[in-house]
């Protein structure tokens, strides 16, 4: 005798399948790639769910954003709350990251990586895998400029990012 199944019990295993397979990196999924472009990073190139990554400082500088702060202010005021909500405890939280749905295909994900001007790299890490699961459980693509010692952040993108299957669109101007 074959005992019925419920479909919700399949439905719900479903996504705990899916998500645990998204939330590590895999040698089992086909990899992404990374692309390196010449271009604005305010303006990401693809279709599709886009996240754009942004590093930004404990010390709430101006430039952290650049131009896609110019363009989506509402990422721009998302930081700011962000920052002055922290109250002065930005340095604990180091490796963070705070998303804005500028467009429905886009969101600007401000990762929390610098001490002042340097890039605190284990930050970087766990703020890019904390971006990469997002963006793998909403079939996204990355889209970040150039940053710090590119060998190094090189090697977190692919670790965090590509072994994801996500794919990697690198600006530089």
């Amino acid at each position: 005798m074959i005992c019925p199944v419920d479909e919700s019990f399949i439905e719900l295993s479903n996504k705990i399948r899916k998500k645990c397979m998204l939330d590590q990196p895999s040698n089992f999924v086909p990899p992404g790639r990374l692309k390196e472009l010449r271009g604005d990073l305010s303006i990401p190139e693809s279709a599709g769910n886009r996240f754009i990554l942004i590093p930004v400082s404990d010390d709430k500088k101006e430039t952290d954003g650049g131009k896609v702060f110019s363009r989506w202010s509402i990422a721009d005021r998302e930081y700011k709350v962000w920052f002055n909500n922290s109250y002065g405890k930005m340095t604990d939280w180091l490796g963070q990251i705070k998303t804005a749905q500028v467009q429905s295909d886009t969101v600007v994900a401000c990762l929390l990586c610098k001490k002042g001007d340097e890039i605190d790299y284990d930050a970087l890490e766990k703020a890019i895998d904390v971006a990469g699961k997002e963006a793998a459980n909403n079939s996204g693509s990355i889209h970040m400029e150039k940053i710090g010692d590119w060998e190094r952040v090189e090697k977190i993108i692919t670790a965090k990012l590509l072994k994801r299957g996500l794919n990697v669109n690198v600006y530089t101007r």
